[in-house]
């Protein structure tokens, strides 16, 4: 063959069957049919496997979100029924010293809490 320079060159049989066969559509690729087929079929099969595996994930990612939802408001919730208690305990315990320390101004009641406190302080 020549070219527009001068040089000549010479396909092969090989390149010129390979040039051919890009251009040739699929359906007139000379392969066994079972070899393509057999490829197709595992590749549809694998397709599919791929397809139901991310259908569970997704549904499995959807059940642990749930439960998670769930579980931070229980936890929430749990915090929330401590601090009542603290709150509750911290007013009890003002209320107390409140008490403890308007007991401290009377004489007759330390006399009274000495005596239920130190029973042989009777004796005395």
């Amino acid at each position: 063959m020549a070219t527009e320079s001068g040089l000549s060159f010479h396909v092969s049989e090989r390149h010129h069957s390979m040039a051919e066969a890009r251009t040739t559509p699929l359906s007139r690729i000379s392969r066994p049919d079972s070899a393509v087929h057999s490829i197709l079929d595992c590749m549809g099969a694998i397709h599919a496997y791929t397809r139901e595996s991310m259908a569970e994930m997704q549904a499995n990612i959807g059940a642990i979100h749930v439960d998670t939802m769930d579980s931070i408001e229980a936890i929430q919730a749990d915090i929330g029924a401590v601090g009542a208690a603290q709150m509750e305990t911290r007013c009890v315990l003002e209320t107390a010293t409140l008490l403890v320390g308007r007991l401290r101004n009377f004489a007759c009641a330390k006399f009274v809490v000495r005596l239920d406190l130190n029973p042989s302080f009777l004796a005395k």
